[in-house]
């Protein structure tokens, strides 16, 4: 959710993300501006080693505790609103080519039981509104596109994003005061269409080691292995799986007014 804080934040007024929840202090008071559970790698499935980042279910703890203690008081969640913020990079991570389209359906369902499980706690917590994104084109991230030359997309690997979507947006039906964020669509058009990206599947920051490397990599001499780009503001992505800073602007551009509408703030 980091990468997309900042834009999501000014929508709502605010300068920068709300402070995360693991930097609080036992005595602290929550900001007014909210309080950010996300961590990187963490998904809405157990994390697969002990240690790891918390799951949705985990988070969600998090902040029931808080509300338990009164240190989230009830007063504080009428007017309140969340986001569950879902790449599924960890959840779908065991995929891979071999794997049967039931398998993926199997695990779709399953994955998006807990989502709608998260919004029903959320909701009976007393937070009065919630938003839901569906999972971007993962076929399209340079993560799978550097295999043609980041020439096109990996349609396999967008048939999870699909059925997990299709899964996603037939349960959330079920729920009033949920607002489903189409990040499939909007990715789509961005990178898809004839749009003011002139890199659309290829990353900004380029690894010279494919798939193993990564933005930032450096090797024992401090020789950096990898290569950026001298127009970010060009690029949708800026590596192998986040959008740049010019790509996030767009996403949020078009989510902004839907934004305001269901939260009743009208631009």
């Amino acid at each position: 959710m980091s990468s997309a804080c900042m834009p999501s934040a000014r929508i709502l007024g605010q300068t920068e993300s709300p402070p995360a929840y693991r930097l609080r202090q036992p005595n602290d008071e929550v900001d007014p501006s909210g309080v950010n559970f996300a961590m990187a790698a963490a998904g809405v499935t157990a994390p697969s080693s002990q240690g790891g980042p918390p799951s949705l279910g985990n988070q969600i703890d998090q902040l029931s505790r808080l509300v338990r203690h009164g240190i989230i008081e009830d007063n504080d969640l009428e007017y309140s609103v969340a986001l569950i913020a879902f790449t599924g990079g960890h959840d779908y991570a065991r995929l891979n080519v071999a794997t049967s389209s039931d398998d993926i359906m199997a695990l779709a369902e399953e994955v998006t039981d807990m989502i709608a499980d998260g919004v029903k706690r959320l909701q009976e917590l007393g937070v009065s509104k919630v938003l839901v994104n569906l999972m971007p084109p993962m076929g399209c991230q340079p993560y799978r596109t550097w295999m043609t030359n980041y020439a096109q997309c990996d349609s396999h690997v967008n048939t999870v994003s699909s059925i997990h979507n299709a899964a996603l947006k037939r349960k959330m039906d079920d729920f009033q005061d949920v607002l489903v964020l189409d990040l499939d669509s909007i990715f789509s058009q961005l990178i898809q269409s004839n749009s003011e990206f002139k890199g659309k599947y290829t990353p900004c920051c380029d690894a010279t080691s494919k798939p193993e490397g990564y933005c930032g990599q450096e090797d024992s001499n401090g020789n950096a292995q990898y290569s950026l780009c001298p127009n970010p503001e060009d690029f949708f992505y800026w590596d192998y799986v986040h959008p740049t800073q010019a790509g996030w602007e767009a996403v949020m551009n078009r989510l902004e007014q839907p934004i305001l509408n269901f939260l009743g703030l009208y631009s």
